[in-house]
């Protein structure tokens, strides 16, 4: 598990503040130039691969090798959320369709293998002792592979089309938080203990080739709690850093990010059951503890806000993605 943890800057003079604020514009020419390549060749059947960058390597905006590096990840990191929605989406208007099992499970495997654009494709089968064919993964040794019905291949294009109208391709123009790798913003020890309000000096690449910037983050009681936790138990810092500007202002923060190992399986202890769809809690515990009281009571009040907003558009007419956020009949606020 990653876990970012916010932290304040020492006083910026205007010459390092400058330098940061400078990152921005071309950091966000090259988010928008790389996103509008790989939304490019995604649709015309490539599959996203581990290191993401424009042709040859190319920089934007005046940005190093090891900056575009730090582009590309973001890109990458971006994409994989987008096409886990993606799947998400498709998978429910297959399951929904009048689809016959076979196109379903067809179109399911496709899905999965995120292959909605590909002008030919082939799945692995195996025959079964009943001489069926059975879906397996490409491990078997004894798989077959099938090449995918070309209408079918269409219909997946058709299916992630629709899914888009609702998770829209990832959009980085405007992004106020850089994800920069260790190799252009490295975290490292104060030397000395001189200032005892400085935790972590962050040395950070800046557009003017071999001037890096030194930015002092003012110490995080809480964080270095966890990061001694962490350390104890075989994790350390994560290899990159967040770099966040306040919209509209030139104040920053930065955030360093914990790789924390996964909590080993408890092999002893007693077993506890859990019952979800409580009236009066989100979860009850076989043991009669309930968790969610207060959760489910802010949760359905909401939900009868949302319950006047949606009579009120309904009776002129109105769909909800067509006005505000305020109910103009009760006073109802919600975020839709």
């Amino acid at each position: 598990m990653k876990r970012a943890y916010r932290h304040e800057l020492l006083d910026l003079n205007a010459g390092k503040r400058e330098a940061l604020n400078a990152l921005f514009a071309p950091f966000r020419c090259a988010l928008k130039a790389t996103m509008a390549y790989w939304r490019a060749r995604l649709q015309q059947g490539a599959d996203l691969p581990l290191y993401v960058a424009l042709p040859d390597k190319a920089s934007v905006g005046g940005l190093s090798a090891r900056q575009m590096k730090s582009v590309g990840n973001m890109v990458r990191a971006q994409l994989l959320s987008w096409q886990a929605l993606l799947e998400l989406r498709v998978r429910r208007l297959v399951m929904d369709s009048s689809l016959s099992d076979d196109d379903r499970l067809v179109l399911l495997r496709l899905n999965k293998w995120h292959a909605w654009w590909k002008p030919a494709f082939q799945l692995p089968w195996k025959v079964s002792e009943d001489g069926v064919l059975v879906p397996c993964g490409m491990k078997v040794k004894s798989k077959v592979m099938l090449d995918v019905q070309p209408r079918l291949l269409k219909l997946a294009r058709r299916l992630v089309k629709q899914a888009m109208k609702t998770d829209k391709f990832p959009d980085m123009v405007h992004v106020d938080t850089l994800v920069l790798d260790s190799i252009i913003a490295k975290p490292e020890r104060p030397e000395t203990a001189d200032s005892p309000r400085i935790s972590w000096w962050v040395k950070t690449s800046t557009l003017t080739k071999g001037k890096p910037v030194e930015i002092g983050l003012l110490a995080n009681t809480y964080f270095e709690r966890a990061y001694e936790d962490t350390v104890a138990r075989g994790g350390g810092m994560c290899g990159v850093v967040q770099l966040h500007r306040d919209k509209g202002t030139q104040n920053f923060t930065m955030n360093l990010v914990l790789d924390i190992p996964d909590a080993a399986p408890r092999t002893e202890g007693r077993t506890v059951g859990l019952d979800f769809g409580m009236a009066d809690a989100l979860l009850a515990s076989s043991d009669g503890q309930l968790f969610g009281a207060k959760a489910l009571r802010q949760l359905r009040a909401l939900d009868e806000k949302l319950a006047d907003h949606d009579r009120w558009l309904a009776q002129r007419g109105l769909k909800r993605k067509a006005t505000g956020n305020t109910n103009a009949s009760t006073g109802a606020s919600a975020t839709l």
